[in-house]
């Protein structure tokens, strides 16, 4: 009587059979058919579909972060950290124009130049002979080094004299905040020390390499200066 229950329940035309029910699959109907006779049914775990497997993955979160300063800003972290404290930020796609650099910065080095020969030929003139008067009857040896010594110190404040006119030139443009620091700067540059933690303003920062190449120019004329005092005064 059960097996043909089923066999009339799997007709496919028969009115009220499962098959004909919407929803209905052939392992539900033979799982019906197993309770009918009292048997026990055991569960048939599905497999997930790919659908199912999609669902569960998480899903990747896009997260927009909004700025407050806009783009043609400078970076204010940049700007205020403590480890870029003096360095000048540039806005980004900004250009800043050097001609009133080079029209400040050539000048000085013309003027420089011909105040650093100048001087140098007066300590030639009248320093060396002054010098090798008063050292007169002593031993050669010490006269050469006095001789020496003093020439390097007066060129030497020949040096100072133009680096301040360098910061006075700073001071007058306002690229510098105040006369100490203007001459700090300026020695550093003519010297090529540039370990000084000061800066220029933007506009003026080509000005601090005009005064290194010119620093370059009066040393090197300093150099031939002092060779030449120490062939006259030796040989």
């Amino acid at each position: 009587m059960t097996t043909g229950r089923l066999f009339v329940f799997l007709l496919p035309g028969r009115e009220g059979s499962p098959s004909r029910r919407p929803g209905r699959t052939p392992e539900t109907i033979l799982r019906w058919a197993r309770e009918s006779k009292g048997e026990a049914v055991r569960e048939t775990p599905r497999r997930p579909s790919a659908s199912h497997f999609l669902q569960s993955q998480p899903r990747e979160r896009t997260f927009e972060f909004k700025s407050n300063y806009s783009r043609n800003e400078p970076d204010m972290f940049l700007q205020n950290h403590p480890s870029n404290e003096g360095v000048s930020v540039h806005e980004k796609g900004s250009e800043v124009s050097w001609r009133a650099d080079w029209a400040w910065g050539l000048p000085l080095v013309v003027m420089t130049a011909v105040i650093h020969v100048i001087g140098l030929g007066l300590i030639r003139q009248r320093g060396v002979p002054m010098v090798r008067s008063w050292m007169e009857g002593r031993h050669h040896t010490v006269v050469f080094g006095v001789i020496v010594g003093a020439t390097t110190l007066l060129v030497t404040c020949l040096h100072g004299i133009e680096a301040g006119i360098w910061a006075a030139a700073y001071r007058l443009l306002g690229a510098l905040p105040d006369g100490p620091t203007a001459m700090l700067y300026s020695l550093s540059a003519m010297t090529a020390y540039g370990h000084a933690n000061l800066f220029l303003e933007t506009r003026w920062q080509l000005m601090g390499a005009l005064e290194a190449l010119n620093g370059w120019l009066l040393f090197g004329l300093t150099t031939a200066f002092l060779f030449g005092i120490v062939k006259k005064v030796w040989f």
